[in-house]
């Protein structure tokens, strides 16, 4: 399994958290970066759990029609794609006419849509490439102690924390992989974008690269 890279843009934060005082909405998508990659490191720990054979793919920026779009995890197993957006949610949220919202009341983005949207052009890009094959596309709340989820939808496009467990031990392979499904992998690594289109590095001036200049941050800029 492929070790995972952590984010540029969270690379770049980290140095100069160390070298500057961040605004108040650098820190906010720093935290949110942070959040984000721990989330995913934590759900990389079920996955290098399951026995067998199965192809894993990890942070792939695709595009299709020039509409880009980012998936977060793609488990190939038992000759089905399964696509999974991954939350690491801390707090306690709540669901109300098909929106999400904080305990506070403030609406959040509900991560069943930005998934309904990348399954869609996954679906499309994989129809265009001449794959007609099962995908089944997930929402995974990976944060057990930290973050509750009250009036969820009933649907099985939401795994909770408490249902984590479950769900992988019932994920176990059965069939060889295809190698149809290696070739679709050579082919998502060959058009993989390179990074985010929406990548947004923190504002520095000369003297807080001059301080980082020693350090190889493995960033083309």
């Amino acid at each position: 399994m492929k070790k995972r890279r952590k984010p540029r843009e969270l690379i770049m934060y980290e140095y100069l958290l160390r070298r500057k005082s961040l605004s108040h909405e650098e820190m906010r998508k720093y935290r949110t970066l942070k959040k984000g990659y721990e989330g995913e490191l934590l759900f990389d720990r079920y996955i290098e759990s399951l026995p067998g054979d199965f192809i894993f793919l990890h942070d792939l920026w695709l595009s299709y029609r020039n509409r880009a779009f980012q998936i977060d995890h793609i488990l190939i197993i038992n000759n089905t794609l399964y696509l999974y957006e991954i939350k690491n949610f801390p707090g306690e949220y709540y669901y109300e006419n098909e929106k999400l919202y904080f305990e506070t009341g403030k609406e959040v983005d509900d991560p069943l849509t930005q998934l309904k949207r990348n399954e869609s052009l996954l679906r499309q890009l994989l129809y265009s490439l001449g794959y007609q094959i099962p995908l089944q596309a997930v929402v995974v709340f990976v944060n057990p102690p930290e973050c509750t989820l009250y009036q969820a939808p009933r649907t099985s496009k939401i795994l909770l924390p408490t249902q984590l467990k479950q769900y992988f031990q019932h994920l176990q392979t059965s069939t060889a992989i295809d190698p149809i499904f290696h070739k679709l992998e050579e082919k998502f690594e060959s058009i993989r974008l390179e990074k985010s289109p929406y990548e947004q590095l923190p504002s520095y001036n000369y003297n807080d690269i001059k301080k980082v200049s020693h350090v190889n941050l493995a960033i083309t800029f």
